[in-house]
């Protein structure tokens, strides 16, 4: 067999080769590349650098030495895994997938194969386009199984897309009643459905009250998939419920006799944003939603971080007070001598100084009141907090009359309260009036299958913030969120993916473990390293954390004296990745 041999053959298989010298002069290139790239039969004796830059690809490892055992050849493949696209004429892209060296071959010669990836190239486009669409978005196969799932459904769901694929319609979602599962009937009429409201539980017990529009796809007529494009509804109801609260403020409000408060007049959270797995969170939302239906007050305690003012706004949004005030203080962020007067209200010279002034409670009278920390609150003012709760009523300071409002309480603790009590900072009549309703939030450190949905949905925020096509977070990455013990919670992890995305380079798809804060891989850095023969050996570097990559890419560095090339080689990385890395790293 000769080179001609393997010309033809890999023509027949649809694949181009180009036989190139090592100052990349192209020595000769079979039919089916000469058509690939445009060249008429005059490409031979050019350089295939000018031509096709994306083919000049020198083998790795150790110099070839071909050899010959009797009728044998050696022969040497090096598959291409980090190729980049080639863009010979519009419409057209190429791929390389081997270098191949042989005694068959001219000395000091290398044969590229290289093959059309046109469709593989508008796939990822379109995949890349999928992703970043606002509007949840799944694709279904006439078996009513899921093909696709982009980041917005997985957001509006909690689910991800590893879980689910594959799966039946009917094993993801149950209809509630009155409702119908779309998919199913469209591909049985052939027809679409459109603007159809829906109210579904998913298979992790969550809710989703959605518009959405579904279409079946037609070859030949002959359905062959379907899809839905869906909308939070309650997100819509909230738009316009905010748009009818401010319309009713300009109306009715005076803003020189209003006083002004940083918390606003609606929760903006429903239970339906709340991005979890975890069955300790699906039954302390049903627990909460049961909770909402009453007007008890609600206590809830949650380290910080864990979301306690997001359960607060949805018991609110969910309660008959929805449309009625919400607002929230900070019981730590006031100091005591004002917080009396900020919650109370005030009375004309009731202080030097002094105006009359309504208070929270009065501001929040038919909807609802979030006392945030009210372990930080004076244990003298709880006393009069705990004499509203009981009777009802209060008096402004500096007031001798009584006001009478409807206003129910939720306040947080982000210490146990029997804690809170034994410090003296909760008083424990008042805990038993507060409490009636208690909610204990759990840790993320206690919950961690919650981490992939929660990160897909705070990569769905950076990624509109800072304008990066970045579609997740790779498996080491993954492996050191679960590592780490989260002690901020979900704060934490949130404020982790908006560093990530702020210094990820914008070529970027996916967020690898040198991306992350110091902090977090230096307290994961003394957990069990993956182990290296189950790693591939292009991801080293990438499964490392900080200071192992520096180090390795040091190391590496100083044995191939300096050389990129010789250097991204041993390490199995691209040499554009691993300028990349030197970069990132200060090296």
């Amino acid at each position: 067999m000769n080179y001609l041999e393997l010309f033809d053959l890999f023509h027949q298989c649809r694949l181009g080769a180009v036989l190139a010298a090592r100052d990349d002069i192209i020595l000769d290139i079979n039919q089916q590349g000469d058509i690939f790239l445009n060249g008429k039969g005059n490409l031979k004796g050019q350089s295939l650098r000018r031509i096709a830059d994306f083919l000049c690809i020198s083998p790795a490892g150790q110099d070839f030495i071909p050899s010959r055992a009797g009728d044998g050849v050696s022969f040497r493949c090096t598959p291409v895994t980090d190729g980049q696209y080639g863009n010979p004429a519009f419409h057209e892209y190429l791929l390389p997938v081997c270098v191949l060296e042989s005694g068959l071959f001219p000395a000091q010669s290398r044969m590229v194969v290289f093959r059309d990836a046109t469709s593989q190239f508008f796939f990822q486009l379109l995949e890349h386009v999928f992703h970043q669409m606002n509007e949840a978005v799944t694709i279904w196969d006439n078996q009513c199984r899921i093909l696709m799932i982009n980041k917005a459904a997985e957001k509006l769901e909690s689910h991800l897309s590893d879980d689910v694929l594959g799966k039946e319609n009917a094993a993801l979602y149950k209809a509630n009643k009155n409702s119908i599962l779309a998919i199913p009937q469209v591909l049985k009429d052939k027809k679409p459905l459109l603007n159809l409201r829906q109210d579904v539980f998913t298979n992790s017990g969550k809710e989703i009250e959605m518009v959405s529009s579904n279409y079946p796809v037609l070859m030949d007529g002959r359905v062959v998939a379907a899809y839905s494009m869906m909308q939070d509804h309650s997100s819509i109801t909230e738009l316009h419920h905010r748009i009818g609260e401010l319309q009713r403020t300009l109306a009715d409000t005076d803003p020189a006799q209003t006083p002004k408060t940083d918390s606003g007049l609606t929760a903006h959270y429903n239970f339906s944003d709340i991005c979890f797995t975890s069955n300790s969170i699906r039954i302390l939302i049903e627990r909460s939603k049961m909770i909402a239906l009453s007007d008890s007050p609600v206590l809830i305690y949650g380290e910080t971080g864990t979301g306690k003012e997001l359960f607060a706004q949805s018991i609110h949004n969910a309660s008959r007070r929805k449309h009625c005030p919400f607002l929230a203080i900070n019981c730590a962020a006031i100091p005591e001598t004002l917080l009396e007067s900020t919650l109370f209200g005030t009375e004309k010279g009731a202080y030097t100084g002094s105006i009359q002034r309504k208070g929270l409670l009065e501001l929040a009278h038919t909807g609802t009141l979030l006392l945030d920390e009210i372990n930080s609150m004076d244990i003298q003012l709880q006393a009069k907090l705990l004499r509203f709760l009981q009777e009802g009523e209060f008096r402004r300071v500096g007031g001798v009359k009584s006001i009478h409002v409807d206003v129910r309480i939720i306040s947080n603790t982000n210490i146990a309260p029997m804690e809170a009590i034994q410090k003296k900072q909760l008083r424990i009549d008042l805990y038993y009036r507060l409490g009636i309703a208690n909610l204990t939030i759990p840790p993320l450190r206690e919950r961690k299958e919650d981490i992939p949905t929660l990160v897909q949905s705070f990569l769905l925020k950076a990624r509109k913030a800072t304008g990066k096509s970045v579609l997740g977070i790779d498996k080491h990455t993954l492996s050191v969120f679960f590592a780490y013990d989260w002690p901020g919670n979900i704060r934490e992890l949130q404020h982790a993916i908006e560093y990530s995305m702020t210094i990820l380079p914008f070529d970027l798809q996916y967020i690898t473990p040198e991306y992350l804060p110091d902090h977090i891989l230096d307290a994961t850095a003394a957990a069990p390293a993956p182990v290296q023969n189950e790693l591939p050996k292009e991801n080293l570097v990438r499964a490392a954390t900080r200071k192992t990559a520096r180090t390795l890419i040091q190391q590496t560095l100083a044995e191939h004296q300096n050389n990129i090339s010789e250097s991204a080689k041993a390490l199995g990385i691209s040499r554009q990745n691993l300028q990349r890395y030197i970069k990132s790293l200060d090296l």
